[in-house]
């Protein structure tokens, strides 16, 4: 189970779209899941530490928030690549209750300009670390970003 104010980082060349939510079909607990805002015209190059992508904190790196036109998102206008010059690190924090499960839901391709396999390393933490998993793509084309979707209850 999540605990009370309980954040999730990510790091690493990967794009992402986001949702995490109770267990009982709650609302969804991540602010702007979807990197919509800021909105941008091609891209935006973010550096840490920066609070620059609404809800969300770059924490190490940088990352870019491009729009669809240069890779297609899994859903709405733009996506996050956390490679923007440097691998880059967000996270977010959001408030939970003790002793309710949670289910945390992203998609993600890998940046479609590099070859080969790269890896991001997802924790989900409260008190303790709930969640401590790494996440692996390749293969992704700017015609077809191939997205997977991760999936996990707590």
């Amino acid at each position: 189970m999540f605990r009370k104010n309980a954040s999730i980082n990510y790091a690493a060349a990967v794009i992402w779209v986001c949702s995490a939510v109770a267990a009982s079909a709650a609302p969804n607990l991540i602010q702007n899941g979807g990197f919509e805002t800021p909105t941008v015209g091609n891209y935006a190059n973010i550096n840490a530490p920066s609070t620059a992508i609404t809800g969300w904190t770059v924490t190490a790196g940088n990352v870019d928030i491009s729009a669809s036109f240069n890779y297609p998102a899994y859903s709405g206008n733009q996506s996050v690549d956390l490679a923007g010059n440097a691998l880059g690190t967000i996270q977010q924090q959001f408030g939970t209750t003790p002793g309710q499960q949670y289910y945390l839901q992203f998609y993600y391709s890998n940046n479609a300009n590099y070859v080969g396999n790269v890896t991001a390393n997802v924790f989900v933490t409260g008190m303790a670390t709930l969640l401590s998993q790494s996440v692996s793509h390749s293969g992704a084309a700017l015609t077809n970003m191939n997205y997977l979707v991760f999936s996990n209850h707590r």
